[in-house]
């Protein structure tokens, strides 16, 4: 990869490019208006019509665009480019305009950042050992990062942790353990023991026992790993996972806006699916080592590409992730094959070049509706505050958190309370994919005809990290401590108010999805969509409509649909308080476990 450095001027030429710092703003009467600045600490005094045209220099443009720009937009400056050009460049000498070069100095001139030790790749397994073994055969042989192996066996029938355990014992070459549910349940009591005060809680952030029949999640096998890594970093998958990492077809090391960079497409066939992409045999290593590093760093080497090119139209003033000092929090792949969501209505969003594959024929269509064949992912790099999914590479040298042990969407909860404890780190999308191959026979057709009805992780996610900006504490234990009173300050609410929120969460969610779903039928006006497509999104659109109209009790994901409004808010609580419960605890869980790690994992070693 090329440097994208400050001296970079590639097809641009060398005229420089400029854009508008960020502020704060407050009016002094009389027209005139200050502006204060947080990189310097100074305030300065301008009139209004300067304040409009410093929020028209938002995006990086060159100076004569900025010109024709204000004198063009702002009333009164109509002709006046002269005076324009003299104001705009009296505001680059104060510092309110920054120059292409300026910015991307300042963005690589951070410190390397040393990185923790790799913990291994930890695989998430639950009976299914046809497909564990598939996994297992598609690992490369030589990549350093897929050295040691560590299986989390959350499987629930006997015959399933046996073959297990037969398929590990031949997987030579590697350092492999095998989190068998025995071992982890004396893991989880040994902590127990020495942690009497959160005995019960314990039972609840990491049971495992086959017998029990109440609501769990795959959120306990992730609060293990979460543990069992704790100081170092790791890579993770699922049992249904598949190497090879690949390259998205249009690949770009550019680090672009994340808008910009999802470059979704479907496919007639999952095997389709799953051979598209250039094949990557270094890519776990590749991926493990963007952990713990800094934007600034990883685009001064190389790694990403952000110059010239990319500065083009961005807003640093409003872009808060613009910054060389963030550190990488977790690496988030794509994927290629099965789908991984569970619901559909993303299907019916897509953009026609993403959905083309799938739309090319009826008869396919019908019957990979309710399971498509898709690459879902991005073709460039994206720093975002909050990843759509299950982190590739994590580095857990920081204090990551516990995520809610009930029902599906817990990666969200944890990439949600990752973001929020750490709000000098980045979640980094990147254009490889793992394969994904479901099980057979999995049909989700059946979700057209319903309204769009996520796991209440989706809607605790959300409340944190609409609560993240509101924390003002620096060290992560008190912003988990933050966010855990926030949680327990809606649960402790009336029925009345708790039942409000959680319609009111449904309710935008529904709409939101019927508005761009509207949106998508405007477009077919001028790029018509097949009839059997356009009856599925009718029936989204109605079937959220009516949920939206109806207003019942709010139901999530796995809750009984003839839950009554009391039993609702009882579900919420006691999931809702689990986590908050946890997320006090968690430090000095992690300290616990940390100790006792190296012996437990020694203990299950093949």
């Amino acid at each position: 990869m090329n440097t994208p450095t400050h001296a970079a001027r590639s097809s641009l030429g060398d005229v420089p490019l400029y854009a508008s710092i960020g502020g704060r703003m407050a009016s002094l009467g009389n027209e005139e208006v200050v502006f204060f600045d947080p990189e310097s600490n100074r305030s300065h005094v301008m009139t209004a019509q300067v304040i409009e045209a410093l929020e028209l220099c938002r995006p990086f443009a060159t100076m004569d665009e900025h010109v024709k720009n204000v004198a063009s937009r702002v009333q009164g400056l109509a002709g006046q480019e002269a005076a324009v050009r003299r104001v705009l460049e009296g505001l680059t000498s104060r510092g309110l305009l920054v120059s292409d070069d300026a910015f991307l100095r300042r963005m690589t001139s951070v410190p390397a950042v040393p990185v923790a030790e790799h913990a291994g790749l930890f695989v998430r397994a639950c009976d299914r050992p046809e497909q564990l073994s598939a996994l297992l055969d598609s690992l490369p042989d030589g990549e350093a990062a897929l050295e040691r192996l560590v299986v989390m066996d959350d499987s629930r029938e006997a015959t399933s942790v046996e073959q297990h355990a037969a398929r590990l014992s031949s997987a030579g070459g590697r350092e492999v353990f095998h989190v068998t549910p025995d071992r982890w349940q004396a893991f989880e009591q040994a902590l127990a023991a020495e942690l009497p005060e959160h005995a019960e809680l314990l039972g609840q952030l990491l049971r495992h026992d086959p017998g029990y029949r109440g609501p769990v999640g795959g959120g306990q096998g992730r609060n293990l790993i979460t543990l069992l890594s704790a100081g170092r970093r790791h890579l993770l998958l699922d049992d249904d996972n598949l190497f090879p990492l690949a390259r998205h077809p249009e690949a770009s090391a550019s680090l672009q806006h994340e808008a910009l960079a999802w470059a979704p497409r479907t496919f007639s066939a999952q095997d389709e699916a799953m051979s598209v992409g250039e094949v990557d045999p270094d890519a776990a290593s590749t991926l493990l080592d963007l952990c713990g590093r800094t934007l600034g760093e990883l685009v001064r080497d190389g790694r990403l590409r952000f110059g010239r090119e990319e500065l083009v139209g961005r807003m640093p003033s409003v872009e808060p992730l613009l910054r060389g000092d963030l550190r990488v929090s977790m690496a988030v792949n794509g994927h290629r094959g099965g789908s991984c969501a569970s619901g559909v209505n993303w299907l019916l969003l897509l953009d026609p070049q993403a959905r083309a594959g799938l739309l090319a024929d009826e008869a396919r269509y019908r019957q990979l509706r309710g399971d498509p064949a898709v690459w879902f992912g991005c073709s460039a790099f994206a720093a975002t505050r909050l990843a759509q999914f299950t982190p590739f590479s994590v580095d857990n040298s920081l204090l990551l958190p516990c995520t809610s042990p009930f029902g599906r969407s817990e990666d969200a909860v944890f990439n949600a309370l990752a973001s929020a404890m750490h709000p000098g780190s980045v979640q980094l999308h990147v254009p490889w994919s793992v394969g994904h191959r479901p099980q057979q026979g999995r049909d989700r057709s059946a979700l057209y005809a319903q309204a769009d009805t996520p796991d209440v992780n989706q809607s605790l996610a959300d409340l944190i990290m609409r609560s993240a900006d509101e924390i003002h504490a620096e060290a992560p234990e008190a912003r988990a401590a933050a966010i855990a009173a926030r949680i327990e300050d809606l649960a402790a609410g009336s029925e009345r108010n708790l039942l409000a929120y959680l319609g009111e969460f449904l309710a935008y969610r529904r709409t939101t999805l019927i508005a761009q779903m509207q949106q998508v039928l405007a477009a077919a006006q001028r790029a018509p969509i097949p009839d059997w497509f356009f009856a599925d999104l009718r029936a989204q659109i109605e079937a959220n409509g009516r949920a939206v109209v109806e207003r019942k009790p709010p139901r999530f994901a796995g809750w009984p649909e003839e839950a009554s409004a009391a039993q609702s808010a009882a579900r919420f609580r006691e999931q809702a308080a689990v986590l908050a419960r946890g997320l006090r605890a968690w430090p000095a869980i992690r300290e616990a476990a940390a100790a006792r790690a190296g012996d437990f994992l020694g203990s299950c070693r093949i």
